[in-house]
């Protein structure tokens, strides 16, 4: 998938974890953020996926 699909709201699958992009910074050495658990006494719980992984987010809803 290219950076171009990713965008905040957008719900993914990475490695076995659903959760929906929050933050995305499309630069070379960029990353973005998958929150995978919003609930809860720790509050949110988000990964972070650097450029050289996006290949391995599989879209599954866009926001639109």
């Amino acid at each position: 998938m290219s950076g171009t699909n990713f965008a905040p709201g957008v719900l993914v699958s990475y490695r076995g974890h659903v959760g929906t992009i929050k933050f995305v910074d499309d630069s070379t050495d960029g990353y973005l953020t998958i929150c995978v658990n919003t609930e809860g006494a720790m509050g949110a719980v988000c990964l972070v996926v650097y450029h050289y992984a996006w290949n391995e987010i599989e879209l599954l809803k866009a926001n639109r």
